[in-house]
């Protein structure tokens, strides 16, 4: 028989096992455009601030539709231009009686389709 003294202390209690660790915050992050991903700066599980770069995506396409659209609309509004100067010949013309009514009134819906074509655009 063994006899052991009673003496208060601290027992530590320790247990051991294989796990996952979760975050209990997730951030979806996407582009506001699409593409491909030319560099990833970071990498997973990595700390960022607010604001940081985190990658770059090849905007080859998007910079190229830009540029067609700002063509576009350059070319629009030439010919717009052009339709209202024709416009008002065709109201000098129609006040001394040389062209007809419908004619003017033509010249006037060209204009106002060009116009709303400018206008449609730059909404977009």
């Amino acid at each position: 028989m063994n006899v052991a003294r009673v003496e208060r202390r601290d027992v530590e209690q320790q247990v051991s096992g294989i796990g996952t660790v979760t975050s209990l915050h997730n951030v979806v992050i996407r582009t506001q455009i699409d593409g491909q991903l030319t560099r990833l700066l970071v990498s997973e599980g990595q700390m960022v601030e607010a604001g940081e770069l985190l990658a770059t995506i090849d905007d080859r396409a998007v910079v190229a539709a830009l540029e067609q659209a700002q063509a576009s609309r350059a070319s629009n509004q030439a010919q717009l231009k052009s339709a209202e100067q024709d416009l008002q010949r065709y109201r000098s013309l129609y006040a001394e009686r040389a062209v007809s009514r419908q004619l003017l009134d033509q010249q006037q819906a060209t204009v106002d389709q060009l116009r709303a074509t400018l206008k449609a655009n730059d909404a977009t």
